[in-house]
């Protein structure tokens, strides 16, 4: 059940949501000078940190909380999923105390037995005292005038994300709505009204607000898409005390071809001046591919971002998008190539196996389910929820013994009796498993 709340993802409209390998040069070693311009954030002019989930945020957000700062939350999902009631003490202790590295630790994607999941970080900063205020900017590509309060009160409380007095706490205010939620003062607010804000503020960018507001590059081309938000920002003179981003891919939230964003938000929140700038050439050039991937010029695309990796051959980002434009043009090893060098270099864009091993699933092709099957699992390594998928494909092949084993293994993981009650009894029974019984046997993931 929680996972399928913090899957929610939220576009608010007047009446309803919305939808929201034979390449094998070697690996460069060091990326050049020129490279580490625009790819890796100043520490010295900029305090912002780039961080893949929201439960990585808490330390940071710890560190100010004796300034009462507001949380202006930029994303598709508010983070307010609630702490079930026999975590939330130890939850909350582990925040305001723990080691910082335990934090994002005990909320690790795929963990067996978390304390709590990133999509209930800010209602537990909230709890803890971190922010005196939340304004969360929803993603909302209609007028702010149209959006309608009783639809707002239906979508957050209809997914358990505000309690049924928090929704009825909220009403409209010229900038908006407004209310309260863990019993701080709460806003709603459009892009387009960005309020003014008196006293210490933090900011937080998740790339699935920017996915929110993205069509294609004939409409609302990414870079300017993204650069426009960050002026409005900048225009607000906001007293900000840190800038904290998530990319937010191992929740499922946000699509791998967004992942490159978080570097270019790094770097242009570190370097505001630069926000005037022309892009960068490689961000030029990739802009051009992603322009004419939608008129679907698939072999230009794959050509061109051919020619992009081999200038920039430390940009994971680069080889992720090539893997999918030589997939298009069904050069499948030469992309599957591609794909390995992406994730040498950033090993979440090992997700993209799973879909892959899906699709050869699907067109009972067993054997090269299986192959991405283990090469997310290798990729991924401590992701046990990633494991257990193995076990319905190894049914299928018939391997009876691997099945045990695997399953045996598995249950040996301390599982959350909160959040997977019946998985370690579940997986006892599959290392249990005879050849008849395999027959019938179906593995519920």
């Amino acid at each position: 059940m929680f996972r399928l709340i913090a899957a929610v993802i939220f576009l608010l409209s007047p009446c309803a949501c919305q939808d929201s390998a034979q390449d094998t040069a070697p690996a460069p070693t060091a990326p050049s000078a020129y490279e580490e311009t625009w790819q890796t954030p100043s520490i010295e002019t900029s305090d912002v940190h780039q961080l893949e989930h929201a439960a990585e945020a808490l330390p940071i957000w710890r560190a100010y909380a004796e300034q009462r700062p507001a949380l202006v939350l930029f994303s598709q999902d508010p983070f307010l999923v609630p702490v079930p009631e026999e975590l939330e003490q130890k939850s909350l202790e582990l925040i305001r105390s723990g080691p910082p590295g335990a934090i994002a630790d005990y909320a690790a994607p795929g963990r067996p037995d978390p304390l709590f999941f990133p999509s209930m970080s800010v209602r537990l900063a909230l709890n803890a005292g971190f922010f005196r205020e939340l304004i969360w900017v929803i993603p909302s590509t209609h007028d702010p005038d149209q959006l309608d309060l009783a639809t707002l009160q239906q979508q957050l409380s209809g997914a358990g994300l505000l309690s049924e007095s928090e929704g009825q706490s909220l009403h409209t205010i010229s900038d908006g709505f407004a209310g309260t939620v863990g019993g701080k003062p709460f806003r709603i607010v459009h892009p387009q009204k960005l309020p003014e804000l008196v006293g210490p503020v933090i900011t937080h960018f998740d790339l699935s607000f920017f996915g929110g507001l993205y069509r294609n590059e004939v409409k609302t081309p990414i870079h300017e898409l993204v650069r426009g938000i960050l002026i409005q920002v900048q225009d607000k003179s906001w007293e900000t005390l840190t800038t904290t981003l998530t990319a937010g891919n191992r929740s499922g939230r946000v699509p791998l071809e967004f992942r490159f964003l978080a570097n270019r938000l790094s770097f242009w929140l570190s370097r505001p001046a630069r926000l005037d700038a022309p892009l960068p050439d490689a961000w030029h050039e990739q802009a051009q591919a992603l322009y004419l991937a939608t008129f679907l010029e698939t072999e230009r695309v794959a050509d061109k971002l051919t020619d992009l990796c081999e200038k920039h051959p430390h940009e994971s980002a680069f080889h992720f998008a090539r893997y999918r434009a030589l997939r298009a043009v069904k050069q499948g090893s030469l992309a599957l190539a591609a794909l390995e060098r992406a994730v040498a270099i950033d090993p979440v864009y090992g997700l993209e196996y799973l879909p892959l091993a899906a699709t050869a699933r699907e067109s009972n092709r067993l054997d090269k389910a299986l192959q991405m099957q283990k090469l997310a699992e290798k990729t991924l390594p401590n992701d046990s929820l990633i494991r257990m998928r193995r076990i319905s494909l190894l049914t299928e092949l018939g391997q009876v013994a691997a099945v045990r084993y695997l399953a045996g293994e598995l249950a040996r993981h301390p599982w959350s009796g909160t959040y997977y009650p019946d998985t370690k009894e579940q997986l006892l029974k599959v290392s249990a498993l005879t050849e008849n019984d395999l027959k019938s046997f179906v593995f519920q993931e």
